[in-house]
């Protein structure tokens, strides 16, 4: 039997590994798979319930008639899997937001748990995808900004796939499915999580005790970052000296409350501002100099390292996205190539659809970048 080929069913069906990242892995899930456009919007008609499909013979018409190389997975109902999914502080340039990734570490660390090696996805805008299993039993649904740059994708959400690409680049895996098994979430995290759901549940239907309150100081902190900070659970509870084991000090709740500060994206005299404005919430009168030379840079120097990252890889990032996009590498295809490209050579060549080459070249064209030519396409 052909490498490309497996048996089901008492019949030989394609292999679609080399289409679908992590393809054997989560086709054994209740998960119906559908491709997608480089804005990410689905290349099908219709309910993504009903369309999407593990059809072997369907996904291999679509990626050699169709010419689809990018895939996204639908949880449908019964499916157990969970997908973490943290932003990048960086994948709005012009407007910094939280590191799902720091936020996410922090969370673990102040509820002492640890999760397992998983599959794990770096996406296009530099985030990342982690890949578990919900216990049995233990439902959650899925929930945007849970904790602030931490999605839950679970049944009824979608996730683009490893080998995809969207404007924004390629998803890569950094663990693949193979090498990792999708494991099972360990239990207190998955309980954090349903406990959060039930809280944000109870706060939609009364006052929301997560929303800042009207008279907090937004001359220096605006808006926008309160909520964010009250958007996290674990910020809230400090907020409110609640749910502090262990040192149960005010300069201890300072010093988490300024890592939740900087893990939001807040510099340091915002976070000395969050932490006045708390001393003022509960009526207390302590050291200025204490929490400016003391307990928040303690505090930063914690969760600098991670800080330090963000622009280690910012540019590299950056770049490796630019470098990612179609219209470049259609570009540098045509600056090695030496000689005018028609759209279906470069299709070709890039393997991509040849559709999605024509109106690149023609846009380009466009914006004066390429020449059109009876040949083909050519550098100006």
């Amino acid at each position: 039997m052909d490498n490309d080929q497996v048996s089901a069913g008492g019949r030989t069906v394609p292999d679609l590994a080399s289409y679908i990242g992590g393809y054997r892995q989560l086709s054994v899930h209740p998960v119906g798979f559908y491709p997608i456009h480089l804005d990410k919007s689905p290349a099908v008609q219709g309910k993504l319930n009903r369309v999407a499909t593990a059809d072997p013979i369907k996904i291999k018409f679509w990626a050699e008639h169709c010419h689809h190389r990018s895939f996204a997975a639908r949880l449908l109902a019964g499916c157990r899997i969970l997908v973490i999914d943290t932003e990048d502080p960086f994948k709005h340039p012009d407007r910094p937001g939280p590191d799902g990734e720091l936020i996410l570490g922090s969370l673990l660390e102040d509820t002492d748990t640890i999760l397992p090696p998983c599959p794990m996805v770096r996406t296009a805008s530099g985030g990342f995808h982690r890949y578990l299993l919900v216990p049995k039993g233990l439902p959650v649904r899925s929930t945007v900004a849970l904790w602030p740059g931490i999605d839950v994708l679970a049944t009824g959400s979608s996730v683009i796939l490893p080998g995809s690409r969207t404007e924004d680049g390629e998803y890569r895996e950094v663990r693949s499915f193979g090498e990792c098994p999708i494991p099972e979430a360990p239990r207190p995290f998955i309980s954090l999580i349903r406990g959060l759901q039930r809280e944000t549940n109870t706060d939609r239907r009364s006052a929301p005790q997560s929303a800042p309150r009207a008279g907090l100081d937004t001359v220096e902190v605006s808006r926008r970052q309160w909520c964010l900070l009250f958007r996290n659970r674990v910020f809230r509870s400090f907020w409110r000296r609640q749910g502090k084991a262990g040192d149960a000090t005010d300069s201890a709740y300072e010093y988490h409350l300024a890592k939740a500060c900087f893990c939001c994206g807040l510099n340091h005299p915002k976070a000395e501002h969050v932490i006045l404005n708390w001393r003022r919430e509960h009526g207390l009168q302590r050291s200025l100099r204490k929490l400016q030379e003391a307990i928040v840079p303690k505090a930063w120097a914690e969760v600098e390292p991670w800080v330090e990252r963000w622009h280690a890889e910012r540019e590299a990032a950056k770049r490796s996205k630019e470098a990612a996009k179609t219209t470049n590498l259609i570009l540098a295809h045509i600056r090695g190539a030496g000689a005018p490209q028609m759209p279906s050579d470069i299709a070709a060549a890039l393997e991509i659809p040849r559709e999605r080459a024509k109106k690149a070249v023609q846009r380009l064209a466009g914006e004066g970048k390429l020449v059109s030519t009876a040949a083909g396409y050519k550098l100006p």
